[in-house]
C-alpha cells in the first residue's frame, strides 16, 4: 500500500480535537504561567455529528445488583483528593480501540517522557473507560492520560504511545470527576506513513503533531502556519491534502501539521491565520512517545 493511501485511510475518520473548554467537558491543562500544556479532544470529522454523552459508568452494588453513576471515593483529606475519570477514546483513522491501556499521569511528567502514573485502566470493547477515585491531590495542572497497547510496548504493537490532556485545574476546588473525557489514540500505521513523509523519527526523538480548526464548524483550515513563539524557529510539514506530499509553507484543506525535528525543550507553540486567533501552548517531544497539539480558533 503507498504511503498516500495509508495516510488517507488514516485521516479518513479524522476528528478534530478542540483546544479550549467547549462541549466535551475536557477543559485544558495550563501551566503557572497561563500556558495550555494540552488540549482538549472535541467534535467529530463533520460538523453536524453531535458530542459524545457523558459516560456514566455501571457499579456492583452491595447485592450484586448494577447501578449506574460513578463509584463512591474515599473522604478527601489534606494528603488527598480522589476523582473518577470516565470518556472515550478516539482513533485516528479506523482502528479497534477496544481494550487499550490507559494511564493518567502527571502533566509535567508526560511532557519529561517519565510518566508519573495515578491510575491504570483498560478500555472497553466500545472504546469507553472509566477511572475509578485516582487521587489527584499531587497533580499540578491538570491531567494527560496516555493510550497505549496492552500490554505496554513502546512503539511496536498496533497504536503508538500518545499522550491527550483531559482536565486543567489550578486549585484543588476544580479536582472534581470527569465523565466525558475525549483520549487520542494513534494508529502504528498512520505514524510509518508519517514518517515516510516527513522524515521523522518517532520511536527515537518523539513527534508532535495535531491540526488548525475552525472553532465553530470544526472544519480543518487551510492556509494557517504553526510555529514557537517568540522566535518562529520550528521545522513544520503540512501534509498535502491528499498526503502525497508535504509543503514546508502552510497546512492544506486537511488542516494537519508535523514537526519535522525534536524539541530541545518545553516550546510554546502557536498557530497563525488571517481572520482568526489562536492561543499558544506548551508541547515538547519525549522520546518515544507522540504529543498531539490541534489548535481550535477563538473566533
Amino acid at each position: 500500500m503507498s504511503v498516500a493511501k495509508m495516510l488517507l485511510i488514516g485521516f479518513a475518520m479524522l476528528m478534530p480535537l478542540a483546544c479550549g473548554d467547549d462541549d466535551s467537558g475536557n477543559p485544558d491543562v495550563t501551566g503557572d504561567d497561563g500556558g495550555e500544556i494540552a488540549a482538549d479532544a472535541d467534535a467529530d470529522a463533520d460538523a453536524d455529528v453531535e458530542p459524545e454523552a457523558d459516560v456514566e459508568p455501571e457499579v456492583e452494588g452491595d447485592a450484586g445488583e448494577t447501578t449506574d453513576g460513578p463509584p463512591e471515593c474515599p473522604p478527601d483529606d489534606a494528603d488527598h483528593i480522589y476523582i473518577n475519570v470516565a470518556g472515550q477514546v478516539m482513533p485516528l483513522g479506523t482502528a479497534d480501540v477496544g481494550g487499550m491501556y490507559l494511564a493518567a499521569v502527571v502533566p509535567l511528567s508526560a511532557l519529561t517522557g517519565a510518566p508519573d502514573v495515578l491510575g491504570e485502566t483498560t478500555t472497553n470493547v466500545d472504546g469507553t473507560f472509566f477511572f475509578s477515585c485516582v487521587d489527584v491531590k499531587n497533580s499540578a495542572l491538570g491531567l494527560i492520560v496516555l493510550g497505549d497497547d496492552d500490554p505496554e510496548d513502546g512503539a511496536a504493537g498496533d497504536f503508538f504511545p500518545t499522550f491527550t490532556g483531559v482536565a486543567g485545574w489550578t486549585s484543588d476546588a476544580e479536582k472534581v470527576d470527569l465523565l466525558s473525557a475525549i483520549v487520542f489514540a494513534l494508529p502504528n500505521p498512520l505514524v510509518t506513513g508519517l514518517a515516510a513523509l516527513t522524515g521523522i523519527d518517532p520511536a527515537g526523538d518523539g513527534m508532535v503533531m495535531g491540526n488548525v480548526i475552525d472553532g465553530t464548524t470544526y472544519a480543518p483550515l487551510a492556509g494557517a502556519v504553526v510555529d514557537s513563539v517568540p522566535g518562529g524557529s520550528l521545522t513544520v510539514a503540512y501534509p498535502s491534502a491528499d498526503f502525497t506530499a508535504v509543503a514546508t509553507d502552510m497546512t492544506s484543506a486537511n488542516g494537519t501539521w508535523v514537526l519535522t525535528e525534536p524539541l530541545t525543550g518545553l516550546t510554546n507553540v502557536t498557530a497563525t491565520l488571517t481572520g482568526y486567533t489562536f492561543d499558544t501552548h506548551p508541547a515538547a517531544t519525549p522520546a518515544g512517545y507522540c504529543f498531539f497539539l490541534p489548535f481550535l480558533s477563538n473566533d
